[in-house]
């Protein structure tokens, strides 16, 4: 999974800062594509231990060089009491 997920960074996270070290292999058409490949499975290596970092605090997206973009945030939780109608069943919405 983290192959596939290489190949598609390749063109939509051109910032990475591992794909930037790979760059002459991965951006050379005229590599053959048995470099490409092990380029390809270096960055998804380095790959895993970054996002490890990433989701245990170590580092940002900012540092790795990642785009990071939210296109549907998720709606806030109404504030508030609940409202009768919105109260849990046998339970009374307090006034």
């Amino acid at each position: 999974m983290l192959v596939e997920m290489v190949w598609r960074m390749i063109r939509w996270q051109p910032n990475y800062h591992r794909m930037k070290k790979w760059a002459p292999a991965l951006g050379d058409p005229g590599r053959n594509v048995a470099a490409r490949k092990k380029a390809v499975v270096a960055i998804a290596r380095q790959l895993a231990v970054d996002l490890w970092r990433l989701f245990t605090g170590q580092t940002t997206a900012d540092k790795l060089g990642l785009i990071v973009t939210v296109e549907n945030p998720s709606p806030a939780p109404p504030s508030g009491d609940l409202g009768a109608r919105d109260a849990p069943a046998g339970q009374a919405a307090a006034a």
